[in-house]
C-alpha cells in the first residue's frame, strides 16, 4: 500500500513538530483523508506494518493536540484525525485511556462553539466508553465521567439541528448509566444539568426514533432514584416520554422503552399531569398497536399496574377504556411466558379493587388467569429464575382469583372454568409452601361463599381432602389453620356439604 509511506512521514512530521500549529493542523488533515479515502478494513487486517504505524499515529496526534489546544484550527483537525483512526482501527481508541480522554474534554471547554470540534470529540469518545470496559477503576476514572456528562450537557442544550451528533452525545450517557456499574451511576446522578438536557432534547427532536428511545433508557435508569425522579418529572420528562408514546405508537422497539422508563416514573409524577395528558389512553393505545410484541404487553402491563396504583380514579379510567381486555388477550396470546402471565395478573388485581369494576374485569380476565396458572404450577415452574420468583406469580395470581371472586358472576365464571379443582391441584401439589396454601384457601372461600346470595358452593369430597391434608400438613401455622376453619365453617350452611364432612374421618 503506497499510502504507508505517506502516514510514516506524517507521524514524523507531527512528532518534530509538535509545537507549530500549523503543521500540526495540516498533518492531520492528510490523516483525516488517508484513512477516509485509501484505507479499508481488510487493509488493516492484513497488515501489521499498517497496525504499528496507525497505533504510533495515534500517539503522536493526541501528543500534538495536548500541545496545540489554544489553536481552534489543530484541535478541530487533531480531533478529526483520532476520529478517523478509530473509525480506521476501532481497537485503536483504547489506547486513549491509557493516555488521557480528558484532552477531548478540554478542548470541547475551550472552543464550546466549533460544531466540528464536539462532532469529532463525541464520535471518538463514544467509541472510547463502548470499546473500553471496567473503566470506572479510581478517582481519575470518576472525574473523566462528571466532565464527560458536563461537556455533553453543555452542547446538547446549546446545539441546534446537530441531531446525529446529540444521538450519539445520549449513547454515550447511556453507556455511562447501565454498563459501567454503580459508581458511573452516582457520577451521573450527581450531574444536575444532564436531566434538563435530556428533556430538552426529546422536545426539541420529536421524531428522532434514536434520541427519544435513549433518552428514555437514561431517564429510566435514573429514575430508580428518588431524588432524580422527582427532578425527572419536575422538569417535563413524563410529558415528554408519554407524548413519543403517543407519537411513536406504532413502533414496538420504542413503545417498550418508553414503557420501561414509565414504570419508574409513575409514581412520582403529579396525578394532575398524568390525567392532562391522557395517560391511560395513550398507553392502551400503544399496547393495542402493538400485539405481537411481547416486550410491549408484559411491559405495558407493568405500566398498567402502577398507573392504577397512583390514583383510583385510574383504575376506572383504564378498565373503561379496555385494559382488561388487552391485558387478558396478551397473556392468551403468550401463555407459555410466565413473566407475561405475572405482570398481567397483578395489573388485574389492581385494576378490579373497586368492587364496581370486577363484573367486567372478569368477563374477559378469569378465563387467562386460570389458563395462565395452569401453564405455570407445576413444581418444576415454581423455582426462582433470573426474572423473577415463580412461586410469587402463583400466588399473585391467586390473590387475582380472590379478589374476582366476590361477585356472583364472576364465582360462577370460576366454578364453570375449573378454578376449584385448579386450586386443590395447587394444594396438592405444594402442599408444604405455606404461603402458596394461604393464597389458596382464600380463593377458595371467596370462590364457595357468595354473600350476595346468600349461597354456599356444593363442594367434592376431593376438595375437602385438600383441605384437611393443608391443615394436617400445617398444624403449627395459625394464618393456615384460621383460613380452613373459616372455608370449613362456610361449607357446613349447605346441608350436601354436611354430608360430605361427616364421612371424612378427619373432620368428623
Amino acid at each position: 500500500q503506497p499510502y504507508i509511506d505517506v502516514l510514516e512521514a506524517v507521524e514524523v512530521s507531527l512528532r518534530e513538530h509538535q509545537n507549530c500549529h500549523t503543521v500540526v493542523a495540516a498533518a492531520s488533515s492528510v490523516i483525516i483523508n488517508m484513512c477516509t479515502t485509501c484505507m479499508t478494513p481488510a487493509d488493516e487486517e492484513t497488515s501489521q506494518i499498517l497496525s504499528d504505524i496507525l497505533y504510533r499515529s495515534i500517539l503522536e496526534v493526541v501528543n500534538a493536540m495536548e500541545l496545540c489546544i489554544d489553536d481552534i484550527t489543530a484541535a478541530e483537525q487533531t480531533s478529526g484525525a483520532l476520529w478517523a483512526l478509530c473509525n480506521a482501527k476501532p481497537s485503536l481508541v483504547v489506547s486513549l485511556g491509557t493516555i488521557n480522554p480528558g484532552i477531548l474534554i478540554d478542548a470541547m471547554k475551550k472552543f464550546p462553539s466549533s460544531i466540528e470540534l464536539h462532532r469529532n470529540a463525541i464520535g471518538v469518545m463514544h467509541s472510547f466508553f463502548i470499546q473500553s470496559e471496567n473503566i470506572i477503576k479510581d478517582e481519575r476514572s470518576i472525574g473523566c465521567i462528571v466532565n464527560v456528562s458536563s461537556v455533553l450537557s453543555k452542547f446538547m442544550k446549546e446545539s441546534e439541528g446537530e441531531v446525529a451528533t446529540i444521538g450519539t452525545a445520549l449513547q454515550i450517557l447511556k453507556v455511562l448509566a447501565d454498563e459501567r456499574g454503580y459508581d458511573a451511576k452516582i457520577a451521573l446522578s450527581e450531574n444536575d444539568e444532564i436531566i434538563a438536557a435530556i428533556v430538552s432534547c426529546m422536545f426539541s427532536y420529536p421524531d428522532s426514533l434514536v434520541i427519544q428511545g435513549t433518552a428514555c433508557d437514561i431517564i429510566r435508569t435514573l429514575a430508580v432514584n428518588n431524588l432524580k425522579r422527582s427532578q425527572i418529572c419536575h422538569q417535563g420528562g413524563t410529558t415528554r416520554i408519554i407524548d413519543s408514546l403517543r407519537r411513536m405508537k406504532t413502533d414496538s422497539y420504542f413503545v417498550y422503552k418508553g414503557f420501561m422508563a414509565l414504570e419508574n416514573l409513575v409514581s412520582g409524577a403529579d396525578v394532575d399531569v398524568l390525567t392532562a395528558n391522557d395517560t391511560p389512553k395513550v398507553v392502551l393505545t400503544a399496547i393495542e398497536a402493538n400485539p405481537q410484541s411481547i416486550n410491549v404487553q408484559i411491559h405495558g402491563a407493568e405500566v398498567i399496574f402502577h398507573l392504577s396504583s397512583r390514583h383510583d380514579s385510574f383504575k376506572e379510567a383504564l378498565v373503561r377504556l379496555g385494559a382488561a381486555r388487552l391485558i387478558s388477550e396478551a397473556m392468551t396470546r403468550f401463555l407459555l411466558s410466565w413473566e407475561m402471565q405475572q405482570k398481567g395478573c397483578i395489573a388485574i388485581w389492581s385494576i378490579s379493587t373497586p368492587k364496581a369494576l370486577r363484573s367486567e374485569v372478569g368477563h374477559y380476565a378469569i378465563t387467562p388467569i386460570i389458563d395462565g396458572i395452569s401453564a405455570h404450577c407445576s413444581p418444576d415452574d415454581l423455582p426462582s429464575s433470573p426474572q423473577g420468583n415463580k412461586q410469587k406469580f402463583c400466588e399473585d395470581a391467586l390473590g387475582a382469583v380472590k379478589c374476582l371472586s366476590t361477585t356472583t358472576t364472576n364465582k360462577r365464571s370460576l366454578e364453570e372454568s375449573g378454578a376449584i379443582d385448579l386450586i386443590c391441584s395447587i394444594i396438592w401439589l405444594h402442599g408444604d409452601n405455606a404461603d402458596l396454601c394461604k393464597a389458596a384457601l382464600s380463593a377458595l372461600s371467596n370462590i364457595c361463599a357468595d354473600r350476595d346470595s346468600n349461597q354456599i358452593l356444593r363442594i367434592s369430597a376431593d376438595v375437602l381432602d385438600a383441605l384437611v391434608q393443608t391443615m394436617r400438613t400445617h398444624q403449627n401455622k395459625k394464618e393456615v389453620q384460621s383460613l380452613a376453619i373459616v372455608l370449613l365453617r362456610n361449607l357446613t350452611f349447605s346441608p350436601t356439604n354436611c354430608l360430605i364432612l361427616q364421612q371424612n374421618k378427619y373432620v368428623s
